[in-house]
């Protein structure tokens, strides 16, 4: 009978806390809060040994909650920025907030590529983008969306109050994070608006398919 080598074990352990963890959440880290269209100096490569190391080490699990815990921290960060903001702010600021976090998905995902595969995937029956995707509706969208479709409905009233682009960047966005899953509505008198903000700032094919966060739009 074969027994477990505990000190390869512990090693390893020691490895990840010391060495593979810190790199990767620093590369994290970095990756959250660059601006797209800034060049950031992170060697993807690396990010992805590290993963690899960890999944071939049987850290998976520790890895996936520790990915889930770093960028938990991050969002409830920008979660508290938001508060912050002044109501003329918020919708800018959350457009940026969307599109500075969707598109570091576009990073974070593919070197996390292996893990998904071997852990997340045929363990837990879900899918990382989807997961992480998630994580910025729960502790962020979530807490703001009823703010937020109230002055996307107010600036709507008012020409050029707004970027379109923004606008539509929003309402996209909004779906994008739970498609066909819409929030629980606290203000029925926003459903007539928000159908005239869906077919205003968001292609056609996505209008009949759409479900608002604060409605469900059915196809017509």
């Amino acid at each position: 009978m074969d027994f477990p080598d505990f000190s390869l074990t512990a090693k390893t352990m020691e490895e990840y806390r010391e060495n593979h963890w810190p790199n990767l959440e620093e590369a994290i880290g970095r990756l959250l809060v660059h601006n797209p269209t800034d060049h950031i100096s992170v060697s993807y490569a690396q990010i992805y040994s590290y993963v690899y190391r960890c999944v071939c080490q049987q850290h998976s699990e520790l890895l996936y909650n520790d990915l889930i815990l770093k960028i938990t921290s991050h969002l409830q960060q920008v979660s508290t920025h938001l508060e912050a903001s002044p109501p003329e702010n918020i919708i800018e600021n959350f457009s940026d907030a969307l599109n500075r976090y969707t598109a570091s998905l576009q990073c974070i995902v593919p070197v996390f590529m292996h893990l998904n595969k071997s852990y997340i995937e045929p363990k837990l029956n879900r899918d990382l983008k989807m997961e992480l995707m998630k994580l910025f509706a729960d502790h962020v969208a979530e807490k703001h969306v009823n703010t937020l479709i109230s002055l996307l409905v107010q600036a709507n009233a008012t020409p050029f109050q707004v970027q379109p682009s923004t606008m539509a960047s929003i309402v996209k966005g909004l779906y994008s994070l739970r498609p066909g899953e819409p929030l629980h509505p606290t203000e029925a008198h926003i459903l007539p608006c928000c159908m005239e903000l869906c077919i205003s700032y968001t292609d056609w094919p996505l209008v009949f398919s759409l479900k608002c966060w604060c409605c469900s739009i059915k196809s017509l």
